[in-house]
Protein backbone atom coordinates (compact mmCIF):
# COMPACT_ATOMS: atom_id res chain seq x y z
CA UNK A 1 0.00 0.00 0.00
CA UNK A 2 1.51 3.57 -0.89
CA UNK A 3 1.84 6.10 1.42
CA UNK A 4 -0.70 9.03 1.17
CA UNK A 5 0.61 12.12 -0.94
CA UNK A 6 1.65 15.27 0.66
CA UNK A 7 -0.34 17.95 0.58
CA UNK A 8 1.94 20.15 -1.27
CA UNK A 9 1.84 17.60 -4.35
CA UNK A 10 -1.18 17.08 -4.36
CA UNK A 11 -1.87 21.40 -4.42
CA UNK A 12 0.91 21.56 -7.00
CA UNK A 13 -0.96 18.85 -9.45
CA UNK A 14 -4.07 20.58 -9.10
CA UNK A 15 -2.70 23.80 -9.86
CA UNK A 16 -0.77 22.12 -12.71
CA UNK A 17 -4.38 20.34 -14.01
CA UNK A 18 -5.69 23.80 -13.80
CA UNK A 19 -2.87 25.38 -15.41
CA UNK A 20 -2.98 22.87 -18.24
CA UNK A 21 -6.79 22.94 -18.72
CA UNK A 22 -7.05 26.86 -19.27
CA UNK A 23 -4.28 26.62 -21.99
CA UNK A 24 -6.07 24.48 -23.78
CA UNK A 25 -8.63 25.93 -26.58
CA UNK A 26 -12.51 26.21 -24.95
CA UNK A 27 -14.55 23.16 -26.59
CA UNK A 28 -16.11 25.22 -29.76
CA UNK A 29 -20.35 25.21 -29.04
CA UNK A 30 -21.91 22.62 -31.68
CA UNK A 31 -23.03 24.72 -34.68
CA UNK A 32 -26.59 23.72 -35.04
CA UNK A 33 -28.08 21.78 -38.02
CA UNK A 34 -29.95 24.72 -39.13
CA UNK A 35 -26.96 26.69 -39.72
CA UNK A 36 -24.75 24.30 -41.31
CA UNK A 37 -27.60 24.28 -43.73
CA UNK A 38 -27.76 27.65 -44.71
CA UNK A 39 -23.80 27.80 -45.03
CA UNK A 40 -24.65 24.85 -47.56
CA UNK A 41 -27.11 27.00 -49.33
CA UNK A 42 -29.50 23.97 -48.48
CA UNK A 43 -31.97 27.03 -48.16
CA UNK A 44 -35.49 24.95 -48.04
CA UNK A 45 -34.12 22.30 -45.24
CA UNK A 46 -32.32 24.96 -43.56
CA UNK A 47 -35.35 27.00 -43.37
CA UNK A 48 -37.52 24.09 -41.60
CA UNK A 49 -34.63 23.42 -39.14
CA UNK A 50 -35.12 26.90 -38.15
CA UNK A 51 -38.47 26.22 -37.74
CA UNK A 52 -38.18 23.29 -35.97
CA UNK A 53 -35.33 25.42 -33.89
CA UNK A 54 -38.06 27.74 -33.12
CA UNK A 55 -41.04 25.79 -32.58
CA UNK A 56 -38.98 23.88 -29.78
CA UNK A 57 -38.07 26.71 -28.00
CA UNK A 58 -40.08 29.67 -29.62
CA UNK A 59 -38.71 32.16 -26.50
CA UNK A 60 -35.25 30.63 -26.06
CA UNK A 61 -31.46 31.87 -26.26
CA UNK A 62 -31.15 32.81 -30.04
CA UNK A 63 -34.58 32.72 -31.54
CA UNK A 64 -34.46 36.52 -32.95
CA UNK A 65 -31.11 35.27 -34.56
CA UNK A 66 -33.03 32.02 -35.77
CA UNK A 67 -35.95 34.16 -37.11
CA UNK A 68 -33.65 36.09 -38.95
CA UNK A 69 -31.73 33.50 -40.26
CA UNK A 70 -34.88 31.62 -41.37
CA UNK A 71 -36.10 34.63 -42.99
CA UNK A 72 -33.04 34.84 -45.39
CA UNK A 73 -32.91 31.15 -45.94
CA UNK A 74 -36.61 31.52 -46.62
CA UNK A 75 -36.21 34.21 -49.24
CA UNK A 76 -34.43 32.25 -51.88
CA UNK A 77 -35.83 32.31 -55.15
CA UNK A 78 -36.48 28.54 -55.56
CA UNK A 79 -38.34 28.55 -52.51
CA UNK A 80 -41.12 30.78 -54.32
CA UNK A 81 -43.83 33.08 -53.27
CA UNK A 82 -44.53 30.49 -50.03
CA UNK A 83 -40.81 31.38 -49.02
CA UNK A 84 -40.99 35.33 -49.23
CA UNK A 85 -44.45 34.85 -47.34
CA UNK A 86 -42.20 32.71 -44.70
CA UNK A 87 -39.60 35.18 -44.75
CA UNK A 88 -41.55 38.60 -44.17
CA UNK A 89 -44.21 36.58 -41.37
CA UNK A 90 -40.48 35.75 -39.65
CA UNK A 91 -39.07 39.34 -40.15
CA UNK A 92 -42.52 40.74 -38.72
CA UNK A 93 -42.41 38.09 -35.68
CA UNK A 94 -38.91 39.59 -34.82
CA UNK A 95 -39.43 42.78 -35.02
CA UNK A 96 -42.46 42.26 -32.61
CA UNK A 97 -41.15 39.85 -30.30
CA UNK A 98 -37.66 41.06 -29.90
CA UNK A 99 -37.66 44.89 -30.58
CA UNK A 100 -34.17 45.17 -28.38
CA UNK A 101 -32.84 42.55 -30.93
CA UNK A 102 -29.50 43.34 -32.76
CA UNK A 103 -31.21 41.88 -35.90
CA UNK A 104 -34.13 44.37 -35.79
CA UNK A 105 -32.65 47.48 -38.08
CA UNK A 106 -32.11 45.08 -40.45
CA UNK A 107 -35.24 42.79 -40.39
CA UNK A 108 -36.78 46.41 -40.57
CA UNK A 109 -34.78 46.84 -43.66
CA UNK A 110 -35.74 43.43 -45.69
CA UNK A 111 -39.28 43.61 -44.40
CA UNK A 112 -39.39 47.27 -46.02
CA UNK A 113 -37.57 45.77 -49.14
CA UNK A 114 -39.57 42.68 -49.57
CA UNK A 115 -42.61 45.09 -49.40
CA UNK A 116 -41.25 47.04 -52.07
CA UNK A 117 -40.40 44.33 -54.52
CA UNK A 118 -44.13 43.24 -53.77
CA UNK A 119 -45.51 46.08 -55.21
CA UNK A 120 -43.14 46.64 -58.08
CA UNK A 121 -44.37 42.94 -58.76
CA UNK A 122 -48.07 43.59 -58.63
CA UNK A 123 -46.95 46.81 -61.01
CA UNK A 124 -45.34 44.66 -63.41
CA UNK A 125 -48.25 41.93 -63.70
CA UNK A 126 -50.78 45.24 -63.99
CA UNK A 127 -48.15 47.08 -66.88
CA UNK A 128 -47.97 43.02 -68.40
CA UNK A 129 -51.59 43.24 -68.55
CA UNK A 130 -51.80 46.47 -70.21
CA UNK A 131 -49.67 45.46 -72.51
CA UNK A 132 -51.31 42.53 -73.60
CA UNK A 133 -54.74 44.53 -73.88
CA UNK A 134 -52.69 47.07 -76.26
CA UNK A 135 -51.53 44.24 -78.39
CA UNK A 136 -54.81 42.94 -78.56
CA UNK A 137 -56.43 45.97 -79.54
CA UNK A 138 -53.65 46.61 -82.32
CA UNK A 139 -53.97 43.57 -83.69
CA UNK A 140 -58.11 44.13 -83.73
CA UNK A 141 -57.13 47.64 -85.62
CA UNK A 142 -54.63 46.00 -88.25
CA UNK A 143 -57.79 43.87 -89.14
CA UNK A 144 -60.19 46.53 -89.57
CA UNK A 145 -57.45 48.59 -91.39
CA UNK A 146 -56.83 45.39 -93.68
CA UNK A 147 -60.58 44.87 -94.27
CA UNK A 148 -61.02 48.32 -95.66
CA UNK A 149 -61.76 48.09 -99.54
CA UNK A 150 -59.75 49.77 -101.75
CA UNK A 151 -57.16 51.01 -98.72
CA UNK A 152 -53.93 49.46 -98.43
CA UNK A 153 -51.08 49.71 -95.40
CA UNK A 154 -47.78 51.67 -96.50
CA UNK A 155 -44.98 49.72 -97.05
Amino acid sequence: MRAPAPAHRLLAGALLAGALASCASPRPEPVPLADQLFARRQYAAAAEAYERQLADAPDGPGADRALFYLALAASAPELGSDGARRAANGLRQLIERFPDSSYRASAEILLALHRRQQELAAQLDRLRRSAATLERQLEELKKIDLEKPGERPPR
